[in-house]
């Protein structure tokens, strides 16, 4: 699987109906884009007190990056997305990512709710290097994250930087929950706490983003 996260703002000073045109127009847009396998749009809120960098998100899944490749060719609906992009956004940011899925998202209707944390970081120098450090985070990381109470989905997977875009972090994950309260809740329990301990002495540049997302397809 191939996944984009993408993060911008909107020009101009009636961000309500910059959200309205939006809505109304580039997300059909994106819908239409060959090989699309998911989309999730929303707002990003405030974390850990923290104002979001950048007003709205969107995250994109593909087969492949293949798939991917040939989305952003699709001559029927690329040339209209950019000259959207280029009338309505500004401080267009992409991230992407070869990822894998490991809780898969039961079937949801579209326009349902959920929060997204997107998370980029490093791994902390370890012995026996990034090898070592791939096999501890599947091992442990990764099993801790699963255990999750309320956990609906659960993508990981290595950030690719090809292109110019990506991210000066080496590793991606997305976790999705019903609500804000539900990630916080998912967080104070036993697993949850040792998930943190986990972080904290393993995970480095720690980059994080809540996006209140809505299902598109």
């Amino acid at each position: 699987m191939y996944l984009n996260f993408v993060t911008f703002n909107f020009k101009g000073d009636d961000i309500e109906a910059a959200e309205r045109y939006y809505l109304d127009n580039q997300v059909d847009l994106v819908k239409r884009l060959p090989g699309l396998r998911f989309y999730y749009t929303g707002r990003l809120m405030e974390v850990r007190r923290r104002k979001p960098d950048h007003l709205r998100a969107a995250i994109l899944g593909y087969e492949n990056v293949n798939a991917a490749a040939a989305a952003i060719n699709a001559p029927d609906v690329i040339p209209a997305l950019l000259a959207y992009q280029q009338e309505h956004q500004s401080d267009y940011t992409l991230r992407s990512m070869t990822g894998e899925i490991i809780v898969p998202l039961v079937a949801r209707k579209i326009g349902r709710k959920l929060l997204a944390m997107v998370m980029e970081f490093d791994f902390a120098g370890i012995e026996g290097g990034l090898e070592a450090a791939e096999e501890q985070y599947r091992k442990v990381h990764v099993e801790f994250a699963r255990r999750l109470p309320g956990l609906r989905k659960y993508v990981i997977g290595k950030i690719d930087s090809a292109g110019g875009w990506g991210s000066d972090r080496q590793r991606m994950s997305i976790l999705f929950f019903d609500s804000l309260d539900t990630l916080k809740a998912a967080y104070q329990s036993p697993v949850g706490q040792q998930l943190i301990r986990d972080e904290e002495a393993f995970v480095r540049n720690v980059r994080m983003w809540w996006m209140d997302a809505r299902f598109e397809k």
